[in-house]
């Protein structure tokens, strides 16, 4: 079975939203950063990660790159997207993200495995979400790691 590509995903979301927001978007283009406000929100899309982009503050996993980031904001809430990859394995990269999670006050809910994926599932007593997906395609491809955050108002 082939997976995903986290890239795809910005791709799909990024046009979904697009789309969406059709009714007069302000749309800005800095480099390789995207941002589109609208009167119900806005959202930025980039390949390049700045350390503040990471949800909650989390650190990024040392000698990872970026290979994409989206942030949304809207009456609703706020989210961060962010896709990374690696030479780690996908054990260590987990085990990584676990011990950031539980010490940045989230309570793991949910762990899955798979022959080549994992996804750590958690939330914080101040309401905040946080995923993490972390997969590879083939033993000698890069380990991909996918973060998302995310805090509702409501």
């Amino acid at each position: 079975m082939r997976s995903i590509k986290p890239i795809n995903i910005f791709a799909a979301i990024s046009l979904v939203i697009g789309l969406a927001a059709c009714g007069g978007p302000d749309v800005s283009k800095d480099g390789d950063e995207v941002s589109i406000e609208t009167e119900k929100g806005s959202m930025k899309v980039s390949e390049t990660l700045k350390p503040e982009q990471m949800p909650f503050g989390f650190a990024v996993l040392p000698g990872a790159t970026s290979k994409g980031v989206m942030s949304t904001k809207n009456e609703d809430g706020e989210s961060q997207i962010v896709t990374l990859e690696t030479d780690k394995s996908m054990e260590d990269t987990a085990e990584f993200y676990k011990k950031e999670a539980e010490a940045k006050g989230f309570k793991i809910e949910s762990e899955t495995s798979v022959d080549n994926g994992k996804m750590i599932i958690g939330k914080s007593d101040r309401g905040e979400d946080i995923s993490f997906v972390i997969s590879k395609e083939t033993s000698d491809a890069a380990t991909q790691i996918l973060i998302m955050g995310g805090k509702n108002k409501k």
